[in-house]
This record gives structure tokens, C-alpha cells and sequence, in this order.
């Protein structure tokens, strides 16, 4: 696995290079943050995804077990955000129907 991109709340991942788009073989992913238990993802055979949701500032392992027995773990850790904006505070609506 190899850390293609990291921000403060995202993280892009290619969990295999040797697939153009599909991993050689599927995958399930976990996710562990800090000394928590590993939080499964769910089954992946894209080489690449993107992880969204993170929290910013914290140490991430992203374990990976492959249905053909091979197993990789990638820790990275989330950048500071300096700054968060609730919309909604300078009126937009958020409601996913409205047009902000």
C-alpha cells in the first residue's frame, strides 16, 4: 500500500499497484484510529480509494487482508486544520434540496 494523498479530513490510498483499476485480488479494509479497535470498511477490489470522514490532527492505520491470504497495514497521520466553517452559520440551508 502506498499513502497517495493526505488532508486534514481525507486520505487517497493505492492498495495495489499491480491492478490498473482492480486490485489482482479483493480485499477487506479496516481502519483504526489510535489505540482503538480496527473499524472494518467493508470488502475493496479498486486499487485506489479515498478514505473520507477523518478527523484531523490523528494517527490512522489502514489494515488491508486480501482473500488470497497476503495482509499489509499503512499508518499515516492527518494534517492540522486551521480553521472549520459551519455554512450554515452565514445562511445556507444544507437541507440537500436548497441551492447554496
Amino acid at each position: 500500500m502506498k499513502l497517495l494523498f493526505v488532508s486534514a479530513r481525507s486520505a487517497t490510498v493505492l492498495l495495489d499497484p499491480s491492478g490498473d483499476f482492480e486490485m489482482s485480488s479483493p480485499a477487506d479494509l479496516f481502519l483504526c484510529s489510535g489505540a482503538s479497535d480496527p473499524l472494518p470498511i467493508g470488502a475493496e477490489s479498486r486499487s485506489v480509494i479515498s478514505l473520507f470522514g477523518l478527523l484531523p490532527d490523528r494517527d490512522y492505520t489502514l489494515g488491508m487482508k486480501r482473500k488470497d491470504g497476503m495482509e499489509d497495514a499503512l499508518s499515516f497521520h492527518t494534517d492540522r486544520e486551521t480553521c472549520t466553517l459551519d455554512v450554515r452559520r452565514f445562511g445556507a440551508k444544507g437541507d440537500g434540496v436548497t441551492e447554496d
